[in-house]
């Protein structure tokens, strides 16, 4: 490994840390909410999907969704308040 990639490394893992820590309440409740629609009526599925959830299963892609719903959401908010677009982002016509 090169020492710019070890630069990479260090600053994606420190990004990733903060992001964690950004989305933390939400990632709660999302958790949350998982466990609440997880239920099923067949045992082994539903001790299985509790078992996933409760041990970290698929934790990163569900960071990801938070954070790029909440970059979204910032970006609405922006275009609502003061009607600028995000960068690289096209109106159709209708």
């Amino acid at each position: 490994m090169t020492a710019s990639q070890a630069n990479i490394a260090a600053e994606t893992s420190v990004n990733l840390d903060s992001i964690r820590e950004l989305i933390a309440d939400d990632m709660s409740n999302v958790d949350t909410l998982i466990q609440l629609k997880l239920y099923s009526k067949v045992g082994l599925i539903d001790q299985l999907g509790h078992y996933i959830v409760n041990s970290g299963g698929k934790r990163l892609r569900r960071i990801g969704i938070v954070a790029v719903a909440r970059k979204r959401l910032i970006a609405l908010w922006r275009f609502i308040e003061t009607g600028v677009l995000p960068e690289g982002a096209v109106l159709k016509e209708v």
